[in-house]
């Protein structure tokens, strides 16, 4: 995803160290298909951040103010609802959650 906010587009030019968070910047630089407005939106709430816990922080403001979600927040995705109908028929979308506690559940001698 291109920025318009520079604070922004500097935050994204180096992955953090810890790992959620890389995941989250890796999400965060792979996203495509985010419509003109919501991304202007989405840029003004983010305000200026200077580290990732300040991006991390608007975020999750953002989430909670500006995201409509339903119960459980897997079932909250909808292909059609986020994307352009330029999508292809054949092409598959899947929504990964963290499945940490998951795995804790089904194979605890796997889990970290």
């Amino acid at each position: 995803m291109d920025f318009a906010n520079t604070a922004l587009s500097a935050l994204m030019t180096t992955m953090p160290p810890d790992q959620v968070a890389a995941a989250e910047w890796a999400n965060l630089c792979l996203e495509e298909r985010v419509a003109a407005p919501r991304q202007e939106v989405y840029e003004t709430r983010m305000d200026r951040p200077a580290e990732w816990l300040d991006w991390h922080e608007a975020h999750l403001r953002y989430v909670q103010q500006d995201v409509r979600r339903r119960h459980p927040l897997s079932a909250a995705f909808e292909a059609g609802d986020a994307l352009t109908p330029h999508i292809e028929a054949n092409q598959e979308l899947y929504r990964v959650e963290r499945i940490d506690a998951l795995l804790n559940d089904y194979a605890p001698e796997h889990s970290a």
